[in-house]
């Protein structure tokens, strides 16, 4: 039987590197490939059968690219030429490459048997480039085909431990649309009016969607797509009528297998578990982009390439000792240590990110991994988690939020006073064009909230309900929220209803809403609230609450963390405010650190009291109505005497004023 598969044998020992090579083997078992050509082109294809009781993990054989930057390194060493390197590089690249394949061929996917599948990558290239013949091509893998006209920068961003965020320019390119211009004067200059897309595999099509709709957004026509290999199709690519060409495609060995393809197989590159080599990109914690690779603690190797969650920590302790093993091989063969500096920039960031340093010998950075196992997991899954949240909000590079009660606003006021809305306005206006977006950050709920900004012509992200409510780009998110909130409202209305209050509806604070009813003997939750809760009432039913919530709650088996303000003299009547976590003072500071951590590079804070005077590397605080030696003036950056807007309004001029100076 002819295949362009091979499946490992279970028994490491068995499986010989030569089973990797292109040359046609005939291998009991393996998936059928059968050559037809599709109704909708005249190229052959390759079809590669996956076995019913299987689910197939697709790689291939990629030492040229995994090895590239070490063997670059080598050579600038003396160490031989670039092509020697590599050749003596490459066996043992498949050496350890062979024995992950091994590792990853005794597992299960849920009821299925893992196979591992090689592509003969470079007789599917010969095929690739007969499919783009005679088209102006654009490959979507920079630096891997140079026979390509032009290489769009293009990568998939994603979290460590989470999930796929978006497509975006490659770490260190151009931006999308600078790139698009210039492959608009390349096709003038070629006399072209569309373009043929290039790619390894079309796995869900989505890539390849959103890349089509940039392009035609930029006026450039696609006028077809070659790819190695497809897995799944798209209706929205054959309605614009561009055809998918691929060189190899998946299909059932069984007719009657009922499972969808894409749920049939994963592609995932060798090169992947290879520490140093290359990896997915992700967003670091200052905002800059790193790749990682597919392994435990660096990135959840059950979300990047199909390996049982169960077995996903076990599987990449392996393959970091299966990485220590190369790394000395490598040594012995050259005499010589290779660091991370010796390896793929980007890969170098991230490492560097996490504490390691460029000179650090990449067999201590694989020990040093296994050691910090579970600190370095639980960072970047916690990182993961920031960025799966702020990366929904679109959010800029730089932001200043303005604290309202009590800086903007004064106490009982239901707005700012009429004579300094418009210098209001103004400063806004000359802090956002400098560069920095305003927004409102209080504990207050969002939709007040976004009237009052919009009133005053910020365009920032607005920061709600003590910064555990969150809103840009017409997104929101909740960076905290309680989540036993029904529960706690019902012993609200226990300890209430033992003491004779009833329940009014709920309600705005006087700040929004001036129309408010007296709340004697009687309590109203605060309205529009998503992730915290309020209750206003008389002094009596607060002090009553301060005494017996907490209790209450712990007999009701509300376990979660829930911090607790108690308030009896809030205008016309008092409040308790409850946010989940230990403390309501930090809100804005946890939610400030969030920011910074899913890539806001400047976050400025304004307001007038204790909870705005947040800080970090990243963050800026100024207080207004503060003497210059009160020790809350001490711990941050600039402060004023003066109060409310004209307060503010000077202290914006000071951002601005550092801003340009940085």
């Amino acid at each position: 039987m002819k295949a362009i598969a091979h499946t490992i044998n279970r028994r490491e020992e068995q499986v010989g590197i030569e089973n990797f090579s292109d040359a046609d083997a005939t291998v009991p078992g393996l998936p059928k490939v059968v050559e037809q050509a599709p109704p909708t082109v005249s190229t052959k294809v390759k079809e590669i059968e996956i076995p019913k009781d299987s689910f197939l993990f697709v790689s291939a054989l990629d030492g040229d690219r995994a090895l590239e930057s070490f063997a670059r390194s080598l050579e600038t060493r003396g160490l031989g030429t670039y092509q020697d390197t590599i050749e003596k590089l490459t066996p043992l690249y498949n050496k350890f490459v062979n024995r992950v394949f091994s590792l990853i061929n005794r597992m299960h996917n849920d009821d299925k048997r893992l196979a591992v599948a090689v592509l003969p990558n470079e007789r599917l290239e010969e095929q690739l480039k007969q499919n783009a013949q005679g088209w102006f091509t654009v490959s979507l893998n920079v630096g891997d085909r140079s026979w390509c006209d032009f290489a769009l920068e293009l990568s998939r961003l994603q979290t460590t431990h989470g999930k796929g965020l978006e497509m975006t320019q490659r770490p260190g390119s151009m931006s999308v649309s600078q790139q698009l211009v210039e492959l608009k004067k390349k096709m003038v200059a070629n006399e072209v009016d569309s373009v043929c897309l290039v790619d390894d595999h079309a796995f869900t099509c989505r890539s390849l969607e959103q890349t089509v709709v940039a392009l035609a957004n930029a006026g450039i026509k696609v006028g077809r797509i070659v790819t190695l290999s497809q897995v799944g199709a798209s209706s929205a690519l054959e309605t614009r009528g561009i055809p998918v060409v691929a060189s190899s495609r998946f299909v059932h060995q069984d007719p009657t297998d009922g499972r969808d393809i894409l749920d049939s197989l994963d592609l995932v590159e060798a090169r992947y578990f290879l520490l140093g080599a290359t990896g997915g990109v992700v967003k670091l914690r200052d905002g800059s982009y790193g790749r990682a690779p597919y392994l435990l603690p660096f990135a959840d190797a059950s979300k990047k390439a199909s390996i049982p969650s169960t077995e996903a920590d076990q599987f990449s302790r392996k393959v970091l000792k299966l990485n220590i093993a190369l790394f000395q091989e490598i040594e012995k063969e050259f005499n010589t240590t290779l660091t991370v500096s010796d390896g793929h920039s980007d890969v170098a960031a991230l490492l560097e990110s996490q504490g390691f340093s460029r000179e650090q010998s990449l067999v201590d950075v694989a020990r040093e991994a296994e050691k910090q196992f579970s600190q370095i997991k639980g960072e970047w899954s916690l990182l993961s988690s920031v960025q799966n949240k702020v990366h929904l909000l679109r959010l800029p590079e730089r932001c200043l939020f303005l604290d309202l009660n009590g800086t903007l606003l004064q106490p009982g006021e239901s707005g700012v006073p009429e004579l300094l809305e418009r210098d209001l306005i103004d400063a806004v206006t000359e802090v956002q064009a400098a560069g920095i977006r305003v927004g409102l950050c209080s504990d207050s709920p969002l939709a007040p909230l976004s009237e009052l900004a919009s009133r005053w012509g910020m365009n920032g992200p607005v920061l709600a309900e003590n910064g555990d409510y969150a809103s840009a780009s017409g997104r929101s998110v909740a960076f905290k929220r309680i989540e036993m909130i029904d529960q706690v409202k019902n012993e609200i209305r226990r300890i209430a209803t033992a003491l004779g209050y009833e329940e009014k509806p709920e309600m705005y604070a006087v700040d929004f809403d001036s129309q408010q009813p007296i709340l004697t003997n009687s309590f109203a939750f605060g309205r529009g609230r998503t992730a915290s809760l309020s209750c206003f009432a008389d002094p009596r039913l607060i002090e009553a609450l301060r005494e017996d919530l907490r209790g209450a709650l712990q007999r009701a088996g509300v376990t979660e963390a829930i911090a607790c303000d108690f308030n009896v003299n809030c205008g016309p009547y008092g409040v308790v405010i409850l946010h989940a976590g230990d403390s309501v003072q930090s809100g804005k500071q946890d939610a400030m650190d969030m920011l910074v951590a899913g890539g806001v590079k400047k976050v400025w804070m304004i307001g007038d009291g204790a909870a705005d005077a947040v800080r970090g590397a990243s963050i800026e605080s100024f207080l207004v109505g503060q003497r210059s030696d009160s020790s809350l003036a001490s711990r941050v950056s600039a402060s004023t005497p003066l109060p409310g807007v004209i307060g503010a309004i000077e202290m914006m001029r000071e951002v601005v004023s550092r801003a340009d100076k940085e």
